[in-house]
């Protein structure tokens, strides 16, 4: 089922409220969309996404995996799950949806950061370092990422002087640990 020219018009007002940062608005936009028979998966990655600013997790959750369940091959919902996992401090599980994220379409830098993330947060700071670096590579023509450039070379040049500063740190002696 189609939505229509109303419900395109509420998708298109709760997309535009979601990322104004308006989640309650959006959902209540979207939630007539998400009730109807459609196989569009846009009403229901709309309205995770509010769900998950509105940091409601388990909502966000449901209807993600509800657009999951509409358009599978699609890679913004799997990166928007995989951050609905990351905030559930879940980065195991948002590390398998970023594999498949990154199956579906490879070089993505959203799909990058997220790695990046979910790598560091289990202690893989190599592979995070890896996963900043293509992010880097893959966002370089990409105006909407430049402040998050910005944040991740800051944050590179941080592990890069953590990773110097263990190396340097010698061992104390056994006499000096009485």
């Amino acid at each position: 089922m189609v939505l229509g020219w109303y419900g395109d018009v509420r998708l298109a007002y709760g997309r535009l409220l979601t990322k104004t940062g308006h989640a309650a608005q959006a959902i209540r936009v979207l939630s007539p969309l998400t009730s109807q028979a459609s196989q569009d998966w846009r009403p229901w990655f709309w309205a995770g996404t509010a769900q998950l600013l509105n940091q409601d997790l388990t909502n966000a959750a449901l209807f993600l995996d509800e657009a999951i369940a509409r358009q599978g091959d699609e890679v913004a919902i799997w990166v928007q799950r995989a951050i609905v996992e990351q905030e559930l401090n879940n980065p195991q599980a948002a590390i398998y949806m970023l594999q498949v994220a990154d199956q579906i379409q490879g070089d993505n830098p959203a799909v990058m950061i997220n790695f990046a993330y979910a790598n560091e947060a289990i202690g893989e700071i190599e592979k995070a370092v890896i996963a900043y670096k293509q992010f880097l590579k893959l966002s370089t023509a990409d105006p909407k990422y430049g402040k998050l450039r910005s944040v991740v070379i800051v944050r590179l040049s941080k592990l890069a002087l953590a990773k110097r500063q263990v190396k340097q740190e010698p061992l104390p002696e056994i006499s000096q640990l009485n």
